[in-house]
């Protein structure tokens, strides 16, 4: 189904903006809430992401990535600390592993795309190849930590973000009753 979009759904004012915009489009949303590590399995920080889902009337759902996490991103950062280098977790977990398993996920359940709220634009060429664009305006543009997504991902994700303010973010929120 085209019309299904999974997103990363934090319970934060930016998912929670993102994903009420999507289905102000016209998507089929269903929420997907990351877990990286095993403190998070606990359910404590769910509760914030579970609440949104059900303001939006959208299924929530919970993926354990904790293994990969482990693996791609605490290994990774320990090996370049250890060797005196400065790690970038977050350009290493977006493709390896919060974005791949997105994916898999939507793959899984109804194919379609995957979304988050980060700040940042996907534009297509006439080739059909997606590219990222920074964010516009650009004062909380995220397109350097999504910049390592390769084509599959890109093809098939949304920022519906990339062309707001923060402050207009928190206001959609608030006219629409979701925590901001």
């Amino acid at each position: 189904m085209q019309n299904k979009v999974f997103i990363g759904l934090s319970g934060g004012v930016d998912s929670s903006a993102a994903a009420k915009l999507l289905l102000s489009q016209g998507y089929d949303v269903e929420g997907l809430y990351l877990i990286m590590t095993p403190e998070k399995m606990n359910g404590v920080d769910i509760g914030d992401a579970k609440k949104t889902a059900g303001l939006l009337g959208i299924k929530f759902n919970v993926l354990d990535c904790t293994e990969e996490f482990e693996k791609h991103v605490l290994d990774y950062f320990a090996d370049e600390y250890i060797q005196g280098r400065t790690p970038n977790p977050c350009a290493i977990c977006n493709p390896k592993v919060k974005f791949k398993k997105m994916l898999e996920y939507a793959d899984n359940n109804g194919g379609g795309h995957i979304a988050t709220g980060h700040y940042a634009i996907n534009e297509y060429s006439k080739e059909e190849n997606a590219f990222m664009l920074r964010a516009s305006p650009s004062n909380k543009d995220q397109s350097y930590f999504l910049s390592r997504l390769n084509q599959d991902i890109l093809k098939r994700v949304l920022f519906p973000l990339g062309r707001l303010e923060k402050d207009d973010v928190r206001a959609y929120c608030l006219e629409n009753g979701l925590p901001a």
